[in-house]
């Protein structure tokens, strides 16, 4: 069956749907799609890990169909305060027109602060205990030149600063980037890496986890 588009938005980005599942694509190019969250579920509990906190305060950068959010809720109910940075209001339209129900279902997000912000760009007003980063495919740019801000060492500094002390930050990524952990490392973090495996796929994704020192 044939991809059936949706809406197109701004910024190149097209929304398709298929048997239920939806794809998103920026300029012709496959950014996302509901076939699997494996990762997404596997980002929060990482981020569970990563905080004993009775209500921690967690940032996600990217909102995308909502798996990412849908994970966080799950994982956490009650017991954090999360926000979400989006910087495409399409994207936030398309969720809470179409995607919402595939992804996040009978959750409740009512208490979930939407930014429709640029993450490589907002400068929040606290810090966090967690900031996750779901924005591109990893540590590269593809949805805007903009966003390599986030990976280099001056963007991975800023992010340093927004981090309560001991915070962490989390970038899921499609691939492995010695580079990334290096430039991490030189911004003053402790990294480590959590590899997530595909069922069904042969896919490999990463999670890199970079502690505040």
């Amino acid at each position: 069956m044939e991809w059936a588009k949706v809406a197109s938005g701004s910024e190149g980005l097209e929304l398709f749907t298929r048997e239920g599942e939806y794809l998103v694509n920026v300029d012709g190019k496959e950014l996302m799609s509901s076939y699997c969250h494996v990762s997404e579920d596997a980002l929060a509990t990482v981020s569970r890990r990563c905080t004993t906190l009775a209500m921690p305060q967690i940032m996600i950068g990217g909102l995308g169909l909502g798996f990412t959010l849908a994970a966080y809720i799950k994982e956490f109910g009650d017991g954090a305060e999360l926000s979400v940075v989006e910087k495409s209001p399409d994207i936030i339209h398309w969720y809470n027109t179409y995607t919402k129900r595939n992804s996040v279902g009978d959750l409740d997000d009512s208490k979930v602060n939407f930014i429709c912000n640029d993450i490589s760009k907002y400068n929040p007003q606290k810090r966090f205990d967690v900031i996750a980063l779901d924005v591109d495919n990893g540590p590269e740019a593809i949805c805007g030149a903009h966003n390599q801000t986030l990976y280099n060492r001056p963007g991975l500094k800023r992010i340093y600063e927004q981090l309560n002390p001991h915070g962490t930050l989390l970038l899921w990524s499609a691939f492995d980037s010695e580079s990334y952990i290096e430039d991490a490392r030189q911004s003053g973090f402790e990294v480590s890496t959590e590899v997530v495996d595909i069922p069904e796929t042969g896919w490999t994704h990463y999670i890199f986890i970079c502690k505040k020192n």
